[in-house]
C-alpha cells in the first residue's frame, strides 16, 4: 500500500470507532441534480448577492453540498443577516493559533451549523474541526 493509502486507512479506522456524525457520499437523483442546478443559475451564478428564499422540498445541506461539488463554489455559514462583503478578519484556529481569514467550508453542515447557532450570550470561545476521509 502506498503511504497516503495506510494514512487513510488509519485515519477511517480511527474515526470509525469514535461514533462520530458521518453524512454520506451524495448520490443525487437526476431530477433533483436538475433543481439544484436551475436554484443555482438563478441565485447564484449572477454573483447579485441576492438573499435565496429555499423552498425546495430537499435538504438545504443537500443542495449546499451539491453546488459546493459541481459549482466549484465555497459556503461561509453566518446568522449575520448585515454582511455585505467578505474581507478577513482576526481571529482564531481550532487550536488557538491567531490567524486573519475568512473562514468559508467546503461542507454544507459545517457552514449551517455556523449559520443557525446563536453567538447571543455566548462566553468563550467555540472550538470545532470538521475531518473528511477520501471514499
Amino acid at each position: 500500500m502506498k503511504t497516503k493509502q495506510i494514512q487513510n486507512f488509519i485515519k477511517v479506522f480511527i474515526l470509525n470507532r469514535l461514533y462520530l456524525l458521518k453524512i454520506a457520499e451524495l448520490n443525487l437523483p437526476q431530477h433533483m441534480k436538475n433543481e439544484f442546478d436551475d436554484l443555482y443559475e438563478n441565485f447564484i451564478a449572477t454573483g447579485e448577492g441576492n438573499f435565496i428564499s429555499y423552498n425546495s422540498d430537499y435538504p438545504i445541506h443537500l443542495f449546499l453540498n451539491y453546488i459546493i461539488e459541481n459549482k466549484n463554489v465555497l459556503v461561509h455559514g453566518s446568522n449575520n443577516a448585515m454582511i455585505i462583503i467578505f474581507e478577513p478578519k482576526e481571529s482564531s484556529l481550532f487550536n488557538g493559533k491567531p490567524v486573519k481569514a475568512v473562514f468559508a467550508s467546503t461542507d454544507g453542515v459545517w457552514s449551517l451549523f455556523f449559520a443557525v447557532k446563536s453567538r447571543s450570550g455566548y462566553i468563550g470561545s467555540l472550538r470545532n474541526l470538521c475531518i473528511t476521509t477520501p471514499t
